[in-house]
């Protein structure tokens, strides 16, 4: 009976390792992997591929371990994905071999970033205001190497007049999500600078006190009631009742999880004005894409806006 190996890969170990050696723990060693493919014979015939995985330091190209899992793969991606899993299993404690490399210098020392830059220009509120003159708010979505790291890194999606980029790199990690958010705003900001977008014109007002695009227009006066279209969406709801309580557009945060990149966790922040203590929701935890996400956290706060009404 010849030997049927599945195609189907469900892990992320190449992705897990690259991520490992830019941690804090491996960055100082600057080390790269290399895999090697050799041209074989499947043990049912088929042409594939034997790997050779080979950990080496960029500082001198000394080569710490090589990996050759003694498989015959049909695929370069699965058996580049089973050599990662063996380097990782490898790299799981800091071997002696790694912690007697020389250390690169700061300026190759990888993406990982350990320092807390003194910015003096509040570029996360200049986000915030950009995008509320535009009737919507950024999206954070924060990712971590692995629990065990306690590094983080950013990107800002949803920024209005500029949908589709994305600012921030969550390839550059940073000491806590704090540093992070203000890195990837400084990022959108600069951007946004340099490719100035204006500000939409409003449209005319319709009925109720609103304008056509649907945006509220101001804070309802007190005792008044406040209508949404049953057939719009949680999110649009919140959207257009927010303002009109004289509450701020919710502050989405979004984190992805590290070992399944499709699920997300998300907390929100509804900023009260003046004295009042801002309300903060979540964290909701482990939701099947970003928008799924965004859209429990959207009914969790609408349920809390009616008490507030």
């Amino acid at each position: 009976e010849p030997i049927v190996i599945s195609t189907s890969i469900t892990t992320q170990y190449v992705k897990e390792l690259h991520e490992l050696l830019q941690s804090a723990s491996y960055s100082p060693y600057s080390i790269a992997s290399d895999w090697i493919y050799t041209d074989a014979e499947t043990e049912n015939g088929l042409p594939g591929f034997t790997v050779q995985v080979r950990l080496k330091s960029k500082v001198n190209d000394a080569v710490i371990k090589e990996f050759a899992p003694d498989r015959c793969f049909p695929t370069k991606k699965l058996a580049k994905e089973v050599s990662a899993g063996v380097a990782l299993e490898y790299l799981k404690e800091l071997p002696d071999e790694v912690a007697q490399l020389p250390k690169a210098e700061s300026s190759d020392a990888g993406s990982m970033r350990s320092d807390d830059p003194q910015e003096s220009v509040n570029w996360v509120g200049m986000l915030q205001d950009f995008c509320q003159q535009r009737g919507a708010l950024p999206l954070y979505t924060f990712f971590q190497p692995s629990k065990a790291h306690q590094q983080f890194s950013c990107e800002i999606t949803g920024v209005p007049s500029v949908q589709t980029k994305v600012f921030g790199s969550k390839a550059m990690y940073y000491r806590n999500k704090k540093i992070a958010k203000v890195q990837a705003a400084k990022a959108a900001m600069l951007y946004l600078n340099e490719n100035p977008q204006p500000i939409p014109p409003k449209s005319p007002r319709g009925r109720a006190g609103s304008n056509r695009s649907g945006q509220s227009a101001g804070k309802a006066p007190p005792g008044s009631i406040i209508k949404v279209p049953a057939t719009i969406g949680v999110v649009e709801k919140v959207s257009r009742i927010c303002p009109q309580l004289g509450l701020s557009l919710p502050d989405y945060a979004f984190y992805q999880d590290p070992n399944a990149p499709s699920l997300f966790d998300v907390s929100a922040i509804v900023r009260r004005g003046g004295d009042k203590k801002d309300a903060r929701f979540g964290r909701l935890r482990g939701k099947l894409g970003k928008k799924n996400a965004k859209e429990h956290m959207a009914a969790a706060i609408f349920r809390w806006l009616h008490t507030e009404a």
